[in-house]
């Protein structure tokens, strides 16, 4: 009897955990679905992470190139960018920049982000652009030179973006955080009517800050036109 007592005993508890895995198999199997996804090797699953607001020891940030890209190959980025508060201008500026257009471990676009009455990311540009002009101005300097033009923390207090400068100057994409509760479904409605895409970068200024936040972007992301079409067609969204 007491082998028998034993035996029914673990069939009953073998049959609990068989209960409880079909009541949450499914969602558990959709979260383990979602995360092979994003690295599923095939190009029709193919998911890339990435960063596009990124600093270093060029400007205000407290790591080195290096120590940015090795950090972001840890967290499988396959596409950064270095947006530095300067374009070149020194010995190390200039070497980041050529660090960065020549980098293979990953796909790394060179930029900055022009500190002027608001921040403005510059992605994919040959020469720095004047923070004295106005947004539009940038705008229109950026897409000249082939890049993307990205609204960076467009709500934060001392250089916040007035809709205008939001809306009506050509934007590429917007990071879309920090947005006040009052204004966010007016936010993303305008957004939506012209046709502008959210990005989810982190400002990184340190290797650490790179995990709290990325994009994902379906498909490979090879090239900065893969980017500018990717993000186009709507293929990025937050992590």
């Amino acid at each position: 009897m007491p082998m028998q007592h034993k035996r029914l005993k673990r069939i009953f508890c073998v049959s609990i955990l068989l209960a409880l895995w079909v009541v949450s198999g499914s969602a558990c199997s959709r979260y383990f679905v979602e995360a092979a996804d994003e690295l599923a090797p095939s190009a029709a699953k193919a998911k890339t992470r990435g960063n596009l607001h990124i600093h270093t020891t060029c400007s205000d940030g407290l790591d080195t190139y290096e120590d940015m890209v090795q950090y972001a190959l840890i967290l499988n980025f396959g596409f950064i960018a270095v947006t530095d508060h300067t374009f070149g201008g020194s010995a190390l500026c200039n070497d980041v920049i050529s660090q960065c257009a020549a980098e293979k471990r990953l796909l790394c676009i060179p930029g900055m982000e022009v500190t002027g009455k608001v921040h403005l990311l510059a992605i994919g540009i040959r020469n720095e652009i004047d923070k004295r002009l106005t947004v539009k101005q940038q705008v229109e300097e950026i897409h000249q030179q082939g890049g993307l033009a990205i609204a960076a923390h467009p709500f934060r207090s001392d250089t916040a973006y007035t809709d205008e400068e939001l809306f009506e100057t050509g934007l590429d994409a917007v990071e879309c955080k920090g947005i006040p509760a009052n204004r966010e479904k007016d936010f993303y409605d305008k957004l939506k009517e012209r046709n502008i895409p959210c990005v989810y970068n982190t400002d990184a200024h340190m290797t650490t800050q790179m995990i709290l936040i990325w994009n994902v972007c379906d498909g490979e992301i090879k090239s900065l036109d893969d980017l500018k079409k990717a993000l186009k067609t709507g293929k990025c969204r937050k992590r």
